[in-house]
């Protein structure tokens, strides 16, 4: 509906039927809803947008594993909240990725937060890194190899914080997979950027 407050209702009455049913659901004939709480995480009325994020959290709760059918569609569209300047945003954000993380497995949310890293968002980044280096223990099961480009992109960074977060990130893919995949992608580079990033790997 365009009336926010009508959308409102809407949101208020999926957190009744969650609650009535003890906060547990079964993946079923949920495709159409699913799509719908996608475009509201676009919403221009930021209230509206935390309110369907917390949303999103009981509802990976309640469905519990059967969340993973949904999980490749919403959370590309959760994740790029943390680009937000409103610092809420972001930290409910995060609150709501731990629930997913929880009923999906870690390495699912890290596969779908990395390639974020090659947007040049400090916020962005920032969260993205944060978060992957407080669930490194399931980085040796993410795809950390076909996420290369991303890390080297965010160790180009213009804040000095996030090319030293990127570095601490850097350090435990390379645990995962070795620094060889990181000096071949750097071929692909400038030679300035060869020259600073190679010390960076060679040293991790």
């Amino acid at each position: 509906d365009k009336d926010w407050k009508v959308r409102n209702e809407g949101l208020e009455a999926l957190e009744s039927l969650l609650a009535a049913n003890n906060n547990r659901i079964l993946p079923n004939g949920l495709h159409d809803l699913v799509t719908l709480l996608k475009t509201r995480l676009n919403d221009n009325n930021k209230s509206q947008v935390k309110a369907f994020i917390v949303f999103l959290g009981k509802f990976a709760t309640a469905l519990g594993s059967g969340v993973k059918n949904f999980s490749k569609i919403l959370v590309p569209e959760l994740v790029k909240n943390l680009s937000d300047k409103q610092n809420i945003i972001r930290s409910e954000t995060l609150v709501t990725l731990g629930k997913f993380s929880a009923e999906i497995g870690a390495e699912n949310v890290i596969n779908q937060l990395l390639p974020l890293l090659a947007v040049d968002n400090p916020e962005l980044r920032t969260e993205v890194i944060n978060w992957v280096l407080s669930n490194a223990d399931s980085l040796n099961k993410a795809e950390v190899r076909a996420n290369i480009n991303p890390v080297l992109s965010a160790l180009q960074d213009k804040t000095k914080e996030i090319r030293l977060l990127a570095e601490k990130l850097l350090e435990k893919c390379i645990g995962c997979i070795g620094a060889q995949p990181y000096l071949i992608a750097l071929k692909d580079l400038k030679p300035a950027i060869q020259q600073s990033l190679k010390p960076i790997i060679e040293k991790c």
